[in-house]
């Protein structure tokens, strides 16, 4: 769920993160200086705006309060300067294949010709309303029905048709405390299926039943790993007793994690600071600084992290490889005109651990040009 809440993958998004914060009621202003309202809603893998009303003006500084008549739950947002708004609202919807058999369309294949619809939208999900103040709390529209035919999931709602939801939802404010608790929650329903409940087996309390032994892990987050979330995959290296919680370590005056946490690295979103590169733009902060300072982004960094954890059985670690200023999902193909190639540094890092079984972790810069003594001559005289 630490994964879900934030990942960018398309179609994790709209399973996870779409289905808890959609249907939302969206105000967006056109290029006349009206206010187009619409749904905006899940179908499948797929996010899909359903304009639904036009405003003839933007009522900046006003109010926008979306009901569902059916389950009364309401929503009262401030209309920004902009008439830039959303507003969540959670509702009941018939799914495409119910649809299908309400509106009497073949439940295979193609819709076919006609027009697939039920009288009055009854059933295909819940009614809401939508009215709007302007900034000197005088009501400038309520709207209860489709003011322009919309047709979603094969189905058509009739101009001046019911107002319902088009999809269902949970509808929760985007970074709220219900929202939290609702994933907080969610994530202990599947905890049993969950790579972090298991992580302490792999050197601090390993499996009697395989032996006792541990076993030797490398983890690899890329800052700013928006795809699998850096703040997930840290959370994975806590749990494993690789990032430690509770003593401190001398190099930064506090615990590793919250090293972790004030250098922005677990937040992973260089946008809002306080970090820059060379050249002044934001960017991620450099924890291990794999590079010594030699690459080109001149990125801020500290004394270098580098988690090393001897066990019985070799070394287990975490290394934050700094692709790029602005965050990577991984690392990507060598780049040798790089002055510090992070790229084939880190493959030939991942493979001298391999190549040891989990006895060395190497930092040795000669990794990103090939001319360690220890990597095996290419063909031609090269390494």
């Amino acid at each position: 769920m630490d994964v879900g809440i934030r990942t960018y993958l398309g179609g994790a998004v709209e399973a996870v993160i779409g289905r808890l914060i959609t249907p939302l009621v969206l105000g967006t202003p056109d290029e006349m200086g009206r206010l187009v309202l619409s749904q905006h809603v899940i179908s499948g893998q797929k996010q899909v705006n359903l304009p639904f009303a036009i405003l003839d003006a933007v009522p900046s500084g006003g109010e926008m309060l979306v009901e569902n008549l059916e389950n009364h739950e309401e929503r009262l947002f401030a209309i920004p300067e902009d008439g830039r708004i959303r507003v969540p609202i959670p509702a009941d919807a018939m799914d495409a294949f119910e649809k299908r058999e309400a509106t009497g369309m073949p439940l295979e294949g193609a819709p076919g010709e006609g027009v697939w619809s039920v009288d009055g939208n009854a059933g295909l999900g819940d009614r809401l309303r939508v009215t709007i103040w302007d900034v000197d709390g005088a009501e400038i529209a309520a709207i209860d029905t489709f003011e322009t035919e919309v047709f979603f999931e094969g189905v058509t709602y009739p101009s001046g048709s019911p107002l319902v939801a088009a999809a269902e939802g949970l509808g929760h404010q985007r970074g709220s405390p219900s929202l939290r608790r609702l994933a907080s929650f969610t994530a202990m329903v599947i905890e049993g299926g969950d790579p972090i409940s298991y992580a302490r087996a792999y050197h601090k309390e390993p499996f009697e039943k395989l032996g006792g032994a541990p076993t030797n892990i490398l983890m690899v987050p890329t800052p700013g790993d928006m795809i699998v979330a850096v703040n997930a995959e840290i959370a994975l290296a806590r749990a494993a007793g690789l990032v430690d919680y509770e003593t401190i370590d001398p190099r930064y005056g506090m615990t590793i994690d919250q090293w972790l946490i004030e250098r922005e690295v677990v937040r992973g979103l260089e946008q809002h600071g306080p970090f820059v590169d060379a050249e002044g733009n934001p960017a991620l902060f450099d924890a291990d600084d794999l590079d010594n300072g030699t690459d080109i982004y001149g990125a801020a960094s500290d004394a270098p992290l580098r988690v090393n954890v001897k066990t019985s059985a070799g070394v287990s670690g975490m290394r934050l490889p700094y692709v790029n200023p602005t965050g990577s999902h991984g690392f990507g193909l060598p780049d040798p005109a790089q002055p510090f190639d992070i790229n084939t540094f880190s493959a030939h890092q991942i493979a001298r651990y391999f190549q040891t079984k989990g006895q060395v972790l190497s930092d040795e810069p000669c990794m990103s040009d090939q001319s360690c003594s220890w990597l095996p001559p290419m063909v031609g005289g090269g390494r």
